[in-house]
């Protein structure tokens, strides 16, 4: 074969949905492919600096970032050619013992074996996402069917209401879903296959850099495309989409697995998640009087410099006291930002649900110009909530703040 029939069949395994999900693994994995092409093999501290961004000064001695990701680049092109590509003729093969790619034909007998083999079905994103408006559109129709006086969906809002820029029509909007991130992992020992929610690991960065310093980590793990939806993140679409109905706006459903620093751009965006899951809205405690936590508690400084605590307090399948954040800011292209958040799921389902019904909104946003004589372009407000087994009772508002018309957050 040629160099560029070799260069293709490479690219296309990059492109795969197994890989397309990390662009580190795409990243070495061209990055080898383009050195074994030269008839060159890489160095560990040439691959740490070239792909990794290390410094002249890594030493591998100190460091199995390499070790590591060339480990768990043979289990993904193992995943690929085990699903996907398992039609595939020519295999790309990365040998134990060193960095060199190689390309392995297979004779018609063992690609036919290949072939039989049942890849794992790996859940679809885009099935996880029609679970979602269907499982909306069914509790629409059921809170309907009560005729609350104080829905959203039978009245439509002021126009200089918070909501104005997500539901004109001249603006794209953006809902983004909070989720959970999983991995798979294989334990090479008992040979078990397990789906891992560890909640100190929340990306693929995160992920790369559990594994750089776990070594001896005996266990195979593999991205997944898919990630695990919160219950709050599905059940708050029952209070927004009617919102968007009544005012008849379309809008882009995105789980924030899936969101990127571009979707920050050319569009209004409404976010509905756990704090844990705010991904690049964090940046916005940059622009906050609120620091986050992560042991589920937030602190400020009041005006005499005193320090002041929000904690959640109890279990949440019981009686227990959580806190929901409303925060309404700029985007890096001078675009609406909202947050709809809480350290729970009792949170974000008051947090939100302060901002959808009518009566409560009408409240809120009295409350704001009461506070400021107007009401704020940007704003944000802590509600501290009881609730019992993750649903919501009662709230109020324990703190209000104005934020700036522009930051330099972004």
């Amino acid at each position: 074969m040629t160099e560029a029939q070799y260069r293709e069949i490479a690219e296309r395994v990059i492109q795969s949905e197994t890989f397309k999900l990390s662009k580190n693994y795409q990243n070495l994995l061209a990055y080898l492919v383009d050195c074994s092409l030269r008839d060159e093999v890489p160095k560990e501290t040439t691959i740490a600096i070239e792909i990794f961004d290390k410094g002249p000064e890594f030493n591998p001695a100190e460091s199995t970032i390499v070790r590591v990701s060339i480990y768990n680049l043979r289990k993904k092109l193992k995943e690929y050619y085990d699903t996907e590509g398992r039609d595939d003729r020519v295999k790309l093969v990365i040998p134990k013992g060193n960095y060199r790619v190689e390309w392995k034909v297979l004779p018609a007998k063992e690609k036919t074996q290949v072939a039989k083999q049942i890849p794992w079905k790996k859940l679809s994103f885009l099935f996880i996402i029609i679970i979602v408006v269907l499982f909306s559109i069914i509790l629409v129709n059921f809170s309907g069917s009560q005729n609350s006086k104080n829905s959203l969906g039978e009245m439509a809002i002021p126009s200089n209401s918070v909501w104005e820029p997500f539901l004109n029509p001249l603006n794209n909007t953006m809902v983004v879903l909070g989720d959970l991130f999983v991995y798979a992992e294989q334990d090479e020992l008992t040979n078990r296959n397990r789906t891992i929610r560890d909640m100190s690991i929340n990306s693929d960065l995160e992920l790369d850099a559990f594994l750089d310093t776990m070594a001896d980590y005996t266990r195979s793990v593999s991205r997944l495309p898919y990630s695990l939806l919160i219950k709050s993140s599905a059940f708050c679409m029952k209070d927004i989409s009617p919102l968007f109905f009544t005012h008849q706006k379309d809008f882009n459903l995105r789980v924030m697995s899936r969101f990127n620093s571009e979707d920050l751009y050319g569009q209004q965006i409404v976010f509905v998640g756990l704090l844990k899951t705010l991904g690049i809205f964090e940046q916005y405690f940059k622009s906050s009087q609120l620091n986050f936590i992560e042991n589920n508690q937030m602190v400020r400084l009041d005006s005499l410099g005193n320090q002041i605590s929000y904690v959640q307090d109890g279990n949440p399948v019981d009686f227990h006291t959580d806190y929901g954040l409303v925060a309404k800011f700029k985007g890096p292209d001078d675009n609406a930002i909202i947050l709809f958040s809480g350290f729970q799921d009792t949170g974000v389902l008051q947090a939100v649900k302060n901002f959808t019904d009518l009566e409560l909104l009408k409240q809120n946003e009295t409350l704001l110009r009461e506070k400021f004589g107007y009401l704020p372009e940007n704003f944000e407000m802590l509600f501290k909530v009881t609730g019992v087994d993750r649903t919501e009772l009662n709230s109020q508002v324990v703190y209000m703040n104005e934020l700036p018309a522009q930051n330099s957050i972004w």
